[in-house]
């Protein structure tokens, strides 16, 4: 189970990873992205970002899906403190 946690009020080092895979939230997803949340739902309801899924009434992005649409857009890594996999 994923734990919520806000990350509006950390600073870029304390930002949880974006795993190459998994689902996450969009709060555990909009650190990670160049684009606001009104952004993100706009986007992903046009198909300018990838569709979320619904498990249980909680909405979820699959991380796979994200990692491609950052690659697709020239975002090929995150800082280091946000990519636990390391650079590509």
């Amino acid at each position: 189970m994923s734990v919520k946690i806000d990350t509006s009020k950390l600073n870029p080092d304390q930002i949880p990873p974006l795993p190459r895979q998994g689902l996450k939230r969009a709060s555990e997803i909009l650190p990670h992205l160049p684009i606001k949340k009104s952004t993100l739902w706009k986007w992903a309801g046009n198909g300018r970002f990838p569709s979320p899924i619904r498990i249980n009434g909680i909405t979820v992005w699959n991380c796979e899906d994200i990692w491609a649409w950052l690659e697709s857009h020239g975002q090929t890594e995150l800082p280091a403190a946000a990519n636990d996999v390391g650079s590509k």
